[in-house]
């Protein structure tokens, strides 16, 4: 099937890729505009004769050695979206086909180094390697909240809201140089907060900003900073601040970090993330 690519402005797109196949907060508008106004954020769409196949994002970024196609900061997936994921398994092959292959080629085509990763609906990668791009697999854990408990709430827990103060934490917790500078951190979290989709806990020890995806049902633990984070985590399932949603504990990628995260007792979910990489690299 004959597919073209067009790149489209944040309304329309907002207003046409509702109940798609793997949407998520990461691709919603309110997410993308907010790195919009940091990165060179575009949204595209593949149609065939039927209309509109998919969308999906990209973040480029201008270097001496060609385009680079870049996750964003803080980003869990950065994937397309599809306007349906068929249940007969040959009208799947050939409609993942055609709008995989047109979106393998463009990204191919387009930049010289990529990293995205799909969100975890997207487990039949078959189509994006048969295109020549890399599948590597990635871990996350997911958590059902715990019930609400009667009088489990922390002497010093509160909501605090303060980007400042979660940036200065964040950057305690690193050793060298920042990935993201203070300007662009609080314009980030200003941003999702005012948008209403992020809220930031504290306790005298640690951070933790929850980014919530009410479409889906799932809460994000989006930054987690500070010490003992483990018992602010807890006492946000407690205090039943995840809204009841399934927990997404963003990545479980090396043994200290999975090991941490185990503790939740979540199910382990695997996702991959495409990749394309020039020999130089």
């Amino acid at each position: 099937m004959l597919m073209k690519i067009d790149r489209i402005d944040f309304d329309f797109y907002e207003k046409n890729c509702g109940n798609f196949f793997g949407f998520n907060i990461f691709v919603s508008k309110n997410y993308l505009e907010t790195f919009a106004g940091l990165k060179n954020i575009k949204i595209y769409s593949i149609s065939s004769e039927n209309g509109i196949e998919a969308f999906f994002p990209v973040n480029e970024k201008k270097t001496p050695l060609g385009k680079f196609f870049l996750t964003p900061q803080f980003t869990q997936f950065f994937n397309i979206i599809l306007k349906s994921n068929p249940k007969d398994e040959k009208e799947k092959f050939f409609r993942y086909r055609d709008v995989i292959s047109t979106y393998s080629n463009f990204l191919r085509k387009n930049f010289v180094y990529l990293s995205l990763p799909l969100h975890h609906d997207f487990d039949d990668v078959r189509f994006f390697k048969w295109n020549r791009l890399k599948a590597i697999p990635f871990y996350t854990y997911l958590v059902e909240s715990f019930k609400e408990k009667e009088n489990s709430k922390g002497e010093d827990f509160k909501i605090v809201n303060d980007s400042k103060k979660l940036f200065e934490s964040y950057k305690e917790s690193y050793k060298g140089k920042l990935p993201i500078g203070e300007k662009d951190f609080i314009f980030i979290v200003d941003s999702l907060k005012e948008k209403g989709i992020l809220k930031i806990f504290s306790n005298s020890k640690a951070n933790v900003a929850v980014l919530y995806d009410d479409f889906n049902k799932v809460s994000y633990l989006y930054i987690i900073t500070g010490k003992d984070t483990y018992f602010l985590i807890e006492q946000i399932f407690k205090e039943g601040h995840f809204k009841g949603y399934t927990v997404d504990l963003m990545g479980a990628n090396t043994e200290r970090i999975a090991k941490y995260k185990s503790k939740f007792k979540g199910e382990l979910k695997l996702y991959f993330k495409l990749e394309k990489k020039y020999a130089i690299f």
